[in-house]
């Protein structure tokens, strides 16, 4: 094995407590994310040590542990203990459950700064959640953060989502956008849609709101689905066709 992804083996296993664990298998991916920076990242599935195969339906066993590390960065974008079962020794726990402490905890693993890289959105028994924002304003596509924990106060999940950009990626401007100012968008994001209705068999015409981001000087839009999709891609503009009909039909099956 690669001495420098021994190291990071070694260094999960100690920041996680893993010693009760052993290392079934490792992969490598690579993606691009939505500025097109290429991130290659190191998977982990540790099997607790008791256990020496995977379930008869080929999912990982009860406690698993499955840990991604951002190789470039060496932060962790996600630890994840199956069925919230942990045997982790001298892991992380939060003691007291304490929220502050927590977030701090996040701030050290994440490298970003809580009410300006991202706020608590939503808290609930063993989960905190949070959410994008700059400086206390929310973004979109929004990235998030979840962490939860057992009554011990031991972590059981952990991950990051999203790219949380640094305050030189954003254009700061004073807000000046009014209603008034969109007023004449609104008639133009008005369309008419056909609701299917399963129980009466028919459509049903319906009027929506289609939703956009409008620019602060209001002399611009962005298409909201492009917005959302944080999946770098390739426009081709170019049209697909065959030779022959598609006659194949599908039949629909209920399914667990």
């Amino acid at each position: 094995m690669d001495s420098r992804i021994q190291e990071l083996i070694d260094f999960a296993r100690t920041k996680f407590g893993l010693e009760n664990y052993h290392l079934e298998r490792h992969s490598l991916s690579r993606n691009v994310h939505i500025f097109n920076d290429t991130i290659y990242t190191l998977c982990m599935e540790w099997f607790p040590n008791q256990v020496t195969e995977q379930e008869e339906d080929g999912s990982n066993p009860e406690g698993t542990a499955i840990i991604e590390i951002n190789l470039t960065t060496r932060k962790f974008e996600s630890a994840i203990f199956v069925m919230g079962k942990t045997y982790a020794k001298d892991g992380v726990t939060f003691a007291n459950l304490d929220t502050k402490k927590i977030i701090k905890w996040i701030e050290r693993e994440t490298g970003l700064t809580y009410r300006k890289q991202f706020q608590l959105h939503k808290k609930s028994e063993g989960e905190l959640q949070f959410k994008e924002c700059f400086e206390g304003v929310a973004v979109s596509p929004s990235g998030f953060i979840e962490v939860k924990f057992n009554q011990e106060g031991k972590l059981t999940s952990f991950s990051v989502h999203g790219q949380f950009p640094s305050k030189e990626m954003v254009k700061e401007e004073t807000y000046t956008l009014s209603l008034e100012a969109v007023e004449h968008l609104t008639k133009e994001q008005l369309k008419l849609l056909e609701f299917p209705s399963y129980e009466q068999k028919k459509l049903f015409p319906v009027y929506a709101v289609e939703e956009i981001y409008v620019t602060n000087d209001g002399t611009s839009t962005i298409p909201f689905e492009v917005i959302v999709d944080v999946r770098s891609y390739l426009k081709i503009d170019k049209t697909i066709d065959w030779d022959e009909p598609i006659n194949e039909r599908f039949e629909r099956k209920e399914i667990s």
